[in-house]
């Protein structure tokens, strides 16, 4: 259980400030040299931070990074969204090209047919 669970809400009405907290004073390694650590450690922890963080986004995404056929299907999944991305992107091209060509069309239309009085 967290601390929060047992911290008590007080009550402050509409209009009166809510008291300040006390101030929290400041880590240093001078306060406590037992918990001083050398730069590898820190690397390696946060090392091991990253690489849970990493783990965790991954199994919400239904991978598991421990089994290479899951990785592999991923990235094959990213691969036909990207291609499907980049087709999506031609195709609309194509749709642009083609209205901008029939606009063209009818404007070239309407002079002949005002040029020739028809």
């Amino acid at each position: 259980m967290s601390s929060f669970e047992h911290d008590t809400i007080e009550y402050v009405p509409p209009g009166k400030p809510p008291e300040k907290p006390p101030q929290q004073q400041r880590y240093t390694p001078q306060h406590h040299p037992e918990r001083r650590h050398d730069d590898a450690y820190i690397a390696s922890v946060v090392e091991q931070a990253v690489d849970r963080s990493t783990r965790k986004v991954f199994a919400i995404l239904g991978v598991d990074l421990n089994e290479p056929d899951d990785v592999e299907a991923f990235r094959k999944d990213l691969r036909f969204a990207q291609r499907m991305r980049e087709l999506c992107e031609k195709g609309l091209t194509a749709v642009i090209v083609a209205a901008l060509s029939a606009i063209g069309y009818a404007i070239v239309e309407i002079f002949k047919i005002g040029m020739h009085g028809k």
